[in-house]
């Protein structure tokens, strides 16, 4: 049997920093380990994110995805959303909790933009 097995793994003396640590085992045996850097930004990361505020005047809400980030989603993203939690009846409300994924980087002033629509692409997506 195949497996492959992800991990995040603490870089030492860089605060709040991981490394991405990948093995694959052929049989219950190590065939390969791959260690991949932290990008230095966030875009396309996948997160769990609680709802911070909701601005209506907008049509969005603004989602943490780290003590020091939030991130900009437009209204009409709700129903597209996959709720880890959920805490009222209304179709959203802070302190929800549901998966989104960041699509635009912050650019001066204003917040990074995330989507609710999860897009998997890559070297490990079959």
């Amino acid at each position: 049997m195949n497996k492959y097995i992800l991990t995040n793994v603490p870089i030492p003396e860089q605060e709040d920093r991981t490394a991405l640590i990948g093995a694959l085992f052929k049989q219950d045996r190590l065939e390969a380990i791959s260690c991949y850097a932290p990008d230095t930004d966030n875009l396309n990361n996948i997160y769990v994110a609680r709802v911070d505020s909701i601005a209506e005047n907008i049509h969005a809400f603004f989602v943490r995805i780290s003590k020091d980030e939030l991130c900009f989603v437009p209204y009409e993203e709700v129903k597209n959303a996959v709720f880890t939690r959920k805490l009222s009846k209304k179709e959203i409300a802070v302190g929800d909790e549901l998966l989104v994924q960041v699509n635009r980087l912050p650019l001066k002033t204003k917040q990074a933009t995330a989507t609710t629509k999860i897009s998997l692409a890559g070297h490990f997506v079959a």
